[in-house]
């Protein structure tokens, strides 16, 4: 990472949110104090709001993690679609 990241986001996108808290949030924590706008799109297992404490931007996305359902992981797509053109203008 770059010593200056200004107007630059990093959107990390795990299936669920204690994974992201298990591998990820370190390197989250070194982006924003790089100066990164860092944002995670997951579900929600009830860590998104501590993640928000932390200045990380939490989507929540429903992910399924068992059975393969074309029509869910289409929704899906669709969500994170949505998610990036609604935040597109904030500097992703």
């Amino acid at each position: 990472m770059g010593t200056r990241a200004l107007n630059k986001s990093i959107l990390f996108v795990v299936n669920v949110d204690w994974f992201f808290e298990s591998h990820r949030l370190s390197l989250a924590e070194r982006a924003i104090s790089e100066g990164y706008s860092v944002h995670i799109a997951c579900k929600d297992t009830g860590r998104l709001e501590f993640f928000r404490k932390l200045g990380i931007q939490a989507h929540s996305l429903n992910f399924t993690r068992s059975k393969q359902n074309i029509w869910q992981n289409f929704f899906t797509l669709v969500g994170l679609l949505f998610l990036y053109r609604v935040n597109q203008k904030s500097a992703w």
